[in-house]
């Protein structure tokens, strides 16, 4: 290690409470990286220690807001970012750990022999997806410091970019002198003289790469047309490269659909090389999830990919085949065969789809282990990259049984909760409160039920907050809000109601207080705060308060969000970000009742789905018992 100020990490050493050092990679101008490993997942991880020195206040607070927006980004062709923390005295960035090489490793290893124009489109189209992607997701930040370095060659023939939001923040908190000189070749004008970086100058960066891969050169050794350095190059390839090089921003181009769909319809009709003669793998189609501009007419029907072969440029996706019924939970299925078959001929090829974001790529048997736990449901869609054809989980054969046995634990589990709970409720009561111990009967089927649906729930969301569990145990995403009390809002249905006899059925609608989707986020099979708050009180519902008609108090209302607020983070407000949603601050009304349930919960702000998720995660919580038989209460945080 070059620096001696970055702390040294031996393999073994545990990092962040989760990530444990295997082995050190290499140091570069950001600092030190090394390879670790998830301790939860057993998934690789790298591990980026940046330079003591570079980390001032103002570089580290804007790193902690653009490490945040590139955790929102997901596309097959970004490297995931997942947090960054403080540990021995250093600033620790965790993102995806890439098996392969960088792209400048490559174009030293090729000693300035240009790459073919098929070869070069494949890497700009999947540069230019991933741009793409951090536009939409990334709260539209660029780069900033796209460079060779920062794009990535898989072993499994995936590019990926990486460095998003950390080598800019360096570049315009310090300057572009924490890049070596090679690497600042790519930079565009206005960055290197000290302005803020923009889309444009993404563009800039990638006419500078694709000069570099046409030509074999840097544009540090001057310009040559690459018509003349490349023997399949064409004028109008020098045409679509001078206006993404363009010195004035204005005059390049404005987006990145434009750079790959011109440079793809120039490079179509090029001699097509051997699959690995540019990169030594054979590089998989940019943008997995579907975009492809280079196809042909539909391959005949007896034609099929293997597993694990490579789609060709020429080649288009099959049509799917009819889908296979899937597994009956009661069906006995031979998981043994099915676990042999999915792993045969294994790589990272699947593509989970999830509340509209891809997720992957997993391999076979890393798909399998989610589907146990849970963590991907036989509802969601999965996505095959070596054939593009996508379909249900519940619709693939090799992975249907195991979708089928985590629904049926799932439901057996529910049915054993809901039982216990019956014969604990039945040997409280005793034989002569029949009719009370009737109600909690129906009251325990009604919460076994709940107990179903919300852990399926649950399951879909799962995903997402372990792509977040790092930021949260990192301390990264340390999030605390404030809470206050609410007046109980008069309802026009009388006093406190005794029994179960009468009124609304528990979890109903109410006419008091309009619908969930007037009353600002009931949804998700519950009330809102304001049908709780109007409606009548069962005797049911206070049964367990404590002694006297005393309230919680705004410090037991926050401190209990405060301590379920990460699952409302990641399971409605990460989504919500996915989709776009533009949330800053976040409010939500409860209504709880004086055995510590919630009875409604109703998010001020966001979508129906926002709301309606923060209703079900939030009906969830439960509260310390008081005297009186309901309060509201208001609870803030801060979703930047």
């Amino acid at each position: 290690m070059t620096d001696p100020s970055i702390p040294s990490l031996p393999p073994g050493t545990l990092v962040l409470n989760r990530f444990e050092v295997v082995e050190f990679a290499h140091s570069d101008a950001l600092g030190a990286l090394y390879r670790a490993k998830d301790t939860k997942t057993q998934r690789p991880i790298a591990l980026r220690v940046f330079r003591p020195a570079h980390m001032t206040e103002p570089v580290v607070q804007a790193l902690k807001a653009a490490v945040r927006a590139a955790t929102k980004i997901r596309h097959p062709n970004v490297a995931s970012t997942f947090g960054l923390g403080l540990a021995l005295g250093a600033y620790v960035l965790a993102f995806e750990w890439i098996e392969g090489q960088t792209l400048a490793a490559r174009l030293a290893e090729r000693a300035g022999k240009p790459v073919s124009l098929r070869g070069t489109a494949q890497v700009i189209h999947a540069v230019c997806e991933a741009l793409e992607a951090a536009e939409e997701h990334g709260d539209g930040a660029p780069h900033g410091a796209l460079r060779p370095d920062a794009v990535w060659l898989g072993q499994n023939g995936v590019v990926k970019v990486a460095e998003f939001g950390v080598a800019n923040v360096l570049v315009g908190k310090l300057g572009i002198g924490v890049l070596p000189v090679e690497e600042q070749t790519c930079l565009a004008p206005e960055v290197k003289a000290g302005g803020a970086a923009t889309l444009q100058s993404d563009v800039f960066s990638v006419g500078a790469i694709s000069y570099q891969l046409l030509t074999g050169r840097s544009t540090a050794q001057g310009y040559v047309p690459p018509s003349k350095a490349h023997p399949d190059a064409t004028p109008d390839i020098d045409s679509w490269l001078l206006k993404c090089l363009a010195p004035d921003p204005a005059n390049r181009y404005a987006i990145f659909d434009v750079v790959r769909e011109t440079l793809d319809e120039l490079v179509q009709h090029a001699p097509a090389p051997a699959p690995t003669e540019d990169f030594g793998v054979a590089l998989r189609e940019a943008g997995v999830a579907g975009r492809v501009s280079l196809v042909a007419p539909d391959p005949s029907a007896g034609e099929r990919p293997q597993v694990g072969a490579r789609v060709s440029l020429d080649e288009t996706f099959r049509a799917p085949a009819a889908p296979a019924a899937g597994a009956a939970p009661s069906a006995i299925v031979d998981l043994g065969s099915l676990l042999a078959q999915v792993t045969e001929n294994d790589s990272q090829r699947w593509i989970v789809v999830k509340d509209g974001l891809d997720h992957g790529p997993y391999s076979g048997r890393e798909l399998v282990r989610m589907l146990a736990a849970g963590e991907v449901l036989g509802t969601h869609r999965l996505m095959n990259m070596d054939t593009g054809e996508r379909k249900l989980v519940d619709e693939w054969p090799e992975f249907a049984g195991f979708a089928a046995q985590h629904a049926a634990k799932v439901k057996q589990a529910a049915t054993a909760v809901a039982v216990e709970k019956v014969a604990t409720s039945e040997k409280r009561a005793g034989r002569t409160k029949v009719l009370v111990a009737g109600g909690i009967i129906l009251a325990v089927a009604g919460a076994g039920i709940a107990f179903a649906l919300t852990r399926n729930a649950s399951d879909t969301e799962r995903l997402a907050q372990a792509d977040l569990d790092g930021l949260y145990e990192m301390g990264e995403i340390a999030i605390e809000g404030t809470a206050e009390t609410l007046p109980d809002t008069p309802h026009g249905g009388g006093g406190r109601r005794h029994g179960g006899g009468g009124g609304h059925a528990a979890g109903g609608s109410s006419t008091g207080g309009g619908g969930a989707g007037e009353s600002g986020g009931g949804g998700g099979g519950g009330l809102s705060y304001e049908d709780a708050m109007n409606r009548a009180v069962e005797m049911g519902d206070i049964s367990g308060g404590g002694a006297g008609g005393g309230q919680l108090t705004s410090a037991q209302v926050a401190a209990v969000m405060n301590q379920n607020v990460n699952r409302v983070y990641g399971a409605c407000v990460v989504p919500e970000q996915g989709r776009g949603g533009n949330l800053s601050n976040v409010t939500i009304d409860i209504a709880i009742l004086g055995n510590g349930q919630v009875q409604g919960a109703s998010a001020r702000e966001g979508s129906q789905e926002f709301k309606s998720c923060v209703n079900r995660v939030v009906r969830g919580v439960h509260f310390p018992t008081f005297g009186a038989p309901r309060m509201g209460a208001r609870y803030r945080f801060s979703a930047r």
